[in-house]
């Protein structure tokens, strides 16, 4: 079992970090990550700081985040590289509340965005040429795990059956523009999938070839997904694993996952060490 309190030493004096990885990320660190981790951009104004030529591996653009029409802005097109994720607004979500960090899931792929002509074009003309396509019912992130929750009488799996013929439309749709899709699949989600669906949404998203990013991955490590502290989404998964996450892990591996490693105070707290080990394959690092 891991301990990352001592396996691994993160170095932090400046003068041993390692210079590449503290220009590229603005982090300190003598230790190279334990996967290559990928920088979020969520804002139009910052694309000259991160060039193709000054970053490696790529970016994942998400410059729609909380946009509420989604018009996607065509320059994007002119700093994407065949290493570059890019999120393609083209579905409603439901917003709760005053504050848009509190996302209700959309219905799917019948509430199209009134950008979604615009965007589609968008996506056509770019998807030969990035590495991943991602779109969503929430955002940038797909999850149907409000139906259950609102709908109690409902099996908690129908999130995952409501998943998968999302994933298999728009799976088809960015096939067929020379693409590959990708998915923010969220973390209570994945978990539904591990432990209630027989991972009926894994084998679809591998099926066509999907790539999945829980955004917000590090709570899996955190102990805070499943959580019996969390009462409104614990009766929809009690499960409970303990590290190293048996189960879990193998469900991971089992698939294209990549994973949020809480920015800067993940890398420190040495996230994508213990998400390296648990079988995400990449990282998410920043939201500038």
């Amino acid at each position: 079992m891991l301990n990352l309190d001592t396996d691994h030493d993160l170095g932090l004096g400046i003068d041993e970090c390692n210079p590449d990885w503290d220009r590229r990320m603005g982090v300190p660190m003598a230790r190279e990550p334990a996967f290559p981790i990928y920088r979020k951009i969520s804002s139009t104004h910052v694309f000259d700081e991160f060039t193709p030529g000054e970053y490696e591996p790529g970016r994942m653009f998400c410059t729609q985040y909380y946009d509420e029409e989604g018009y996607i802005d065509d320059k994007i097109e002119d700093f994407l590289t065949e290493r570059d994720v890019i999120y393609v607004p083209l579905y409603e979500h439901l917003d709760r509340g005053e504050s848009k960090g509190h996302i209700a899931m959309g219905a799917g792929t019948s509430n199209r965005l009134q950008s979604y002509n615009h965007n589609l074009a968008f996506l056509k003309r770019v998807a030969p040429h990035v590495r991943y396509i991602m779109v969503g019912n929430a955002l940038c992130e797909l999850s149907f795990k409000n139906v259950p929750w609102m709908m109690p009488d409902l099996d908690r799996t129908v999130a995952v059956d409501l998943a998968i013929p999302f994933v298999l439309e728009t799976a088809d749709l960015i096939g067929s523009a020379g693409g590959r899709p990708s998915y923010g699949t969220v973390d209570w989600d994945i978990c539904i999938d591990c432990y209630f669906a027989k991972g009926r949404l894994l084998k679809t998203m591998n099926s066509v070839g999907a790539m999945q990013t829980v955004f917000c991955a590090y709570n899996l490590i955190y102990g805070q997904v499943p959580s019996t502290n969390d009462i409104t989404f614990w009766p929809l998964c009690p499960y409970r694993e303990e590290p190293p996450w048996t189960v879990l892990s193998s469900y991971i591996r089992g698939g294209e996952f990549w994973a949020g490693v809480d920015s800067i105070d993940g890398l420190l707290n040495r996230n994508d060490i213990a998400l390296a080990q648990m079988g995400f394959k990449a990282g998410l690092f920043g939201g500038v």
